[in-house]
């Protein structure tokens, strides 16, 4: 499958500068659903590029934009499980059973990671959205199964 095809354009010349200093911009139109495949293809092809003294390789556009939104994504994760587990000590009244219930999330990344690998599914913004999903509905599990515990506990 062809996923690029350089195409060499006569175009005015343009001069960029960023900070005082002066860039030279690449630039590549992506579809959507290949920005990640694409995003790791140049940054491995830049690795592997030696760079004179005082010259750098960036990414920009939408596939740094991505990069963000991973970070932000997985930053928001972790608050929430975070008020989650606050939420829980509050409502057991315990440490114990919303331990019990987050040490549930370790098997999420290894569902995560075997689903992506089976169904060869390059990790996007959707498979991460479908992680942040998974771990709500493990979490959501996990409280049914203490809470019906806790009633035969009490029988």
């Amino acid at each position: 499958m062809e996923r690029s095809r350089v195409v060499k354009e006569e175009l005015p010349t343009k001069f960029f500068h960023k900070d005082g200093k002066s860039y030279v911009r690449v630039a590549a139109t992506v579809e959507p659903s290949q920005l990640s495949i694409v995003g790791a293809d140049i940054k491995k092809a830049m690795n592997d590029v030696k760079t004179p003294d005082g010259v750098k390789l960036n990414v920009g556009g939408a596939s740094a934009d991505q990069s963000e939104d991973f970070m932000s994504l997985f930053m928001m994760m972790l608050v929430s499980i975070g008020i989650v587990y606050l939420i829980m000590v509050i409502t057991f009244k315990t440490l114990k059973a919303p331990l019990a219930i987050l040490s549930s999330l370790l098997f999420v990344p290894i569902g995560a990671v075997l689903g992506l690998l089976i169904g060869n599914v390059k990790p996007d913004f959707t498979a991460i959205f479908g992680v942040v999903m998974l771990v709500g509905i493990v979490v959501t599990n996990a409280i049914v199964l203490i809470d019906r515990l806790d009633r035969t506990k009490r029988r």
